[in-house]
């Protein structure tokens, strides 16, 4: 089975492009930051785009407030994401999404105070996502996923769940991530602000045991890789 990546120009045939307004930034680690933008969009915008799509971004060229518009190019400044949340209005128009990025030298941009106005950016494109064959299959899904790559799958089980009954409740997914140690900062707000829903996934027993035992081998691997830094450093010292 095939997915489904067609791509589809939001601003084709439309005098007012897509735009995101940014609401508000989140450094949830040293390297881990999420970003709310308010969607102003067309209804075909809305009727187009589902969870677990990606979305491309056209920032500005004042995205760089310090260093200026010389700083980054257009091409720096288009970006592509897959967002982690998205939030209706009670009529079904999306009115928020929010995204999950590594803190680089663009992305790491998007959260600094500006004095004028906030950050406002167009939507390019939005594709791939995950085809209706797959998320209204009656067979289990198996989930794998590492890092920011949680995203998609986050927004496929919400959206999933929202339209599933109280039968489907064996439907539901099973999610398989690695986490790195110190992104654990990023699975707890997750998990807090109810992003990261149990309730979304099938919890096997079996599974969840083994990816425990992986996490945790993981996190004790990188303690004892920084105390190893740490021993050397002192000897050096």
């Amino acid at each position: 089975m095939s997915f489904d990546s067609a791509k589809i120009d939001t601003n084709v045939a439309h005098s007012t492009p897509d735009m995101l307004k940014h609401v508000s930034s989140t450094r949830l680690t040293p390297n881990l930051s999420v970003h709310t933008f308010a969607v102003q969009a067309n209804q075909h915008f809305n009727r187009s785009f589902r969870p677990g799509q990606h979305l491309t971004i056209q920032f500005p060229r004042d995205l760089d407030p310090v260093s200026g518009p010389q700083n980054l190019s257009e091409e720096d400044r288009r970006l592509s994401f897959t967002p982690y949340h998205v939030e209706y209005a009670d009529n079904g128009v999306i009115e928020t999404i929010s995204l999950m990025a590594r803190n680089g030298r663009v992305t790491g941009l998007l959260g600094l105070p500006r004095l004028r106005d906030p950050l406002v950016a167009i939507i390019v494109q939005a594709g791939g996502g995950f085809p209706p064959a797959i998320t209204d299959s009656a067979q289990r899904l198996i989930c794998i996923a590492g890092g920011t790559g949680i995203a998609p799958f986050i927004a496929m089980a919400v959206e999933m769940n929202r339209k599933s009954s109280a039968e489907d409740g064996e439907k539901k997914p099973v999610l398989m991530c690695s986490i790195r140690a110190n992104d654990f900062g990023a699975v707890e707000y997750l998990l807090t602000h109810q992003l990261l829903r149990p309730r979304d996934w099938s919890m096997d027993r079996q599974s969840s045991a083994i990816l425990w035992e992986q996490t945790i081998g993981v996190a004790s691997k990188d303690v004892a890789a920084q105390e190893r830094k740490c021993s050397l450093h002192r000897e050096i010292v």
